[in-house]
């Protein structure tokens, strides 16, 4: 019986290790990180989300600097469209 214990505890942490993962939404950056036109999907368990660290690089002379701009957040892919501001009914007077 003890092979047979081991074995499925065995089983247990590789699935846990390959499917665990797949479960987690990671976060997907899109475009070339840094320019104005990349974005980024987050988890949403902290909103808003913490802004990201200073990818540039600041010298005296602006040619010489890098400039950098945090991706943009954005849903992730099929996410459903979802309105977070409530909508008054409207009539026409006429």
């Amino acid at each position: 019986m003890k092979p047979v214990r081991e074995f499925s505890a065995l089983a247990a942490v590789i699935l846990y290790t390959v499917a665990a993962p797949t479960l987690v939404m990671a976060q997907q950056v899109t475009g070339k990180p840094g320019s104005p036109f990349a974005t980024t999907t987050i988890d949403g368990k902290q909103l808003p989300p913490p802004p990201p660290p200073f990818g540039g690089k600041i010298e005296r002379n602006a040619l010489q600097s890098t400039p950098w701009w945090p991706p943009r957040v954005v849903p992730p892919k099929g996410a459903p469209a979802v309105d977070s501001a409530p909508r008054l009914y409207r009539t026409r007077s006429g």
